[in-house]
């Protein structure tokens, strides 16, 4: 089986994901059409412009990961795959509790529910990486055992970010959503652990 279908198919779904995110920011309707009042509404957006790219990040810095781990494949089977699917079914939900973020970002039960998504995306992206490893799908000619051992790090701390994360949501909201964009941030930043060749 080629990973190169398989690819695209993740591309065109984590895409259109990324795409739904902004049909929830909602256009402000205006009482008196004023400059005044205009500005002073899509300021009040905030939230909803936060929630956005902290969403539109977590989905774009699932997909370079995808495409880092996919393009160091030895090789795929059904197993994997369907794997893959489950973690594009889960990618493809970010849209929904988004748009519930966007409208209820003040209460603590909204703010959870999308901590909790994106720690059950974290956990079971985990999961997916530690089969492939254990499994050995890796090409091992192209991955040192120092790489996925850095990468096996970088991504389970991911999953201690979304549980602070969704702890401190139970008594303040804004400054759970303020560590997703800063998580979100860091991957960013951080960039993948770089690729060691060792032929």
């Amino acid at each position: 089986m080629k990973t190169s279908r398989i690819e695209a198919y993740s591309d065109a779904v984590f895409a259109i994901a990324a795409t739904l995110l902004v049909l929830e920011i909602r256009v402000p309707l205006l009482a008196h059409r004023t400059t005044a009042e205009f500005w002073h509404t899509l300021l009040a957006l905030w939230p909803q412009f936060l929630s956005y790219v902290t969403s539109f990040l977590v989905i774009g810095i699932y997909w370079l990961n995808h495409h880092a781990v996919f393009d160091c494949l030895d090789h795929v089977d059904r197993p994997l795959v369907w794997r893959n699917l489950i973690l594009l079914l889960m990618i493809s939900f970010i849209p929904f509790p988004t748009s519930i973020i966007t409208q209820y970002g003040d209460m603590s039960s909204a703010v959870m529910f999308y901590g909790l998504t994106l720690l059950a995306i974290s956990i079971y992206a985990n999961y997916m990486w530690w089969h492939i490893v254990r499994q050995g799908y890796l090409n091992t000619a192209i991955v040192s055992p120092a790489t996925v051992k850095e990468a096996t790090r970088r991504y389970a701390l991911g999953i201690l970010f979304y549980i602070v994360a969704v702890a401190i949501s139970a008594v303040a909201p804004r400054v759970s959503v303020a560590l997703y964009f800063l998580s979100a941030a860091f991957y960013l930043v951080a960039g993948e652990p770089k690729r060691a060749v060792d032929a």
